[in-house]
């Protein structure tokens, strides 16, 4: 493995000075004290070890050799350190020694000698040895070393790079309910972002994207080629759908995607298409078209209810499935796993981060329909902002990052949209102060906006899994 470093910068000793001054007057005795001492902490490493298989290099008649470009601490071409690891296939490292300061750290016996600031990144890009530059963002580590530690063991940090492949892949099973026969066997697609098929040591975070269909997953793909590939700007991830809600004389989705059972109202003649036949006029508000139906044009059944069922069944039976289908490399704990919807969807994503807490680390809900229920009287009853959020699972939690938005011209006094979704946004951040806006919680009024318009399923993916490096082009650092 060879290393190349650019943008060298001079290395300075850092002493540090503590001074006391004592206040005098006339007839004391001033004293003035000075303490000086170097401040250097020594020995230091950091390891940055590379997997990769050596069959696709060789496969496509290359030497087996890698070698990294970036920024800090001094990383420079011929490295005697540069080696590959003996006895361990598939595997390049290279060792970083380097000494910390005050005002950061300055690498050793590096031909550059470059300094890098306290907690600011090292980062790099791997290329093959005939220049063919990685895929994807720049790999990045924050050097996090405590200023009152003078020594620590070998550090190291993993990196998992692909070069050749641009478009990921989009699978499909049927997975079956083994505990719940109203959910039966269902079809899932899962996205397999584009090193999947090439580097077989990496492994990824996941979402669950309940209205994510194999078939919308595949005409949305190229979306998210571009996210990772194209504007490199998130890490690759993996996505897991269904919209497979298909249900005998009731609408699965409404079934399955709801956390509370709500009414639904059936024409006693026609149906919806037509307004009962007449009975309900036409142009009327949505409140008022309800209460049409309550009070003669048609009968309510109650419905939904079911969605903390399906969501055990997403958890405990299809991310195993997709886990076994994908030889164990999807990222399934807390910190890695995800969902994500829009309309219902987004409700039970909202309703999964809020009660699990400790399943999911991270998601998005868009065009939420905070109004479920509808009530016998037709009014909406709002359970997730009036109950779900100010009674379940308050106070101290493990961190979360969740991403609300609505469209502008959601607005409508009887569903009341654009405001539920902002007093859900203010009483989570008043009922768990880990929420903070635009660090841990994020809110968008998408203007001009109808409901559900827009960016339904790769939503901010760069707040959940942003790249290693500090950039967000991520642009490359050139070679000198």
């Amino acid at each position: 493995m060879e290393i190349k470093m650019a943008n060298a910068l001079n290395v300075k000793v850092i002493g540090v000075v503590f001074v006391a001054y004592f206040l005098c007057s006339t007839g004391q005795q001033c004293v003035e004290a000075q303490l000086e001492r170097a401040y250097v902490r020594s020995n230091l490493t950091l390891r940055i070890v590379v997997r990769y298989p050596e069959i696709e290099l060789v496969n496509r008649n290359l030497s087996t050799d890698l070698f990294i470009v970036g920024n800090g601490l001094g990383l420079a071409w011929n490295d005697p350190q540069q080696l590959k690891r003996p006895g361990s296939p598939d595997t390049w490292t290279i060792d970083l020694k380097f000494s910390g300061f005050l005002d950061g750290y300055a690498c050793l016996e590096c031909i550059h000698k470059n300094t890098l600031p306290v907690n600011g990144h090292l980062e790099y890009r791997i290329l093959t040895n005939n220049r063919t530059d990685m895929i994807g963002p720049n790999h990045g580590i924050p050097v996090h070393i405590s200023k009152l530690e003078a020594y620590f063991p070998v550090r190291e940090h993993f990196s998992y790079p692909y070069f050749f492949s641009r478009h990921g892949s989009v699978h499909a099973s049927a997975i079956a309910s083994s505990i719940d026969p109203i959910i039966g066997n269902r079809i899932w697609g899962y996205y397999l972002p584009p090193s999947y098929s090439e580097n077989s040591y990496k492994t990824y975070k996941t979402f669950l994207v309940p209205d994510l269909s194999p078939v919308y997953m595949e005409l949305y793909r190229f979306s998210f080629d571009d996210i990772f590939v194209g504007q490199a700007i998130a890490e690759e991830v993996v996505l897991v759908g269904s919209e497979d809600y298909s249900l005998p004389n009731s609408d699965g989705r409404v079934t399955f995607l709801t956390p509370t059972p709500g009414i639904q109202y059936y024409c006693y003649n026609g149906d919806w298409s037509d307004n009962c036949a007449g009975c309900i006029p036409a142009n009327v508000t949505g409140k008022e078209y309800m209460e049409y139906f309550r009070d003669g044009c048609g009968y309510p059944v109650e419905v939904g209810g079911q969605g903390d069922d399906y969501l055990n069944y997403m958890v405990n039976e299809v991310l195993p499935a997709i886990q076994l289908l994908t030889n164990d490399r999807l990222r399934i704990s807390r910190d890695n796993l995800g969902i994500g919807g829009c309309s219902l969807g987004g409700l039970l994503a909202c309703h999964a981060m809020w009660t699990r807490p400790n399943t999911f680390g991270m998601g998005w809900c868009k065009s939420s329909s905070f109004w479920w229920p509808t009530e016998i009287n037709v009014d909406n009853g709002f359970h997730f902002l009036n109950y779900t959020i100010k009674e379940t699972n308050l106070g101290p939690r493990a961190p979360q990052r969740i991403y609300i938005d609505v469209g502008e011209l959601e607005e409508d006094p009887y569903y009341a949209q654009v405001s539920a979704a902002l007093s859900v946004v203010d009483t989570m951040m008043t009922n768990s102060p880990q929420f903070r806006l635009d660090e841990t919680l994020w809110f968008t009024l998408a203007s001009e906006q109808t409901h559900g318009s827009a960016n339904l399923y790769d939503s901010n993916l760069e707040l959940f899994e942003p790249p290693q490096s500090t950039c967000r082009s991520c642009s490359k650092p050139k070679p000198s």
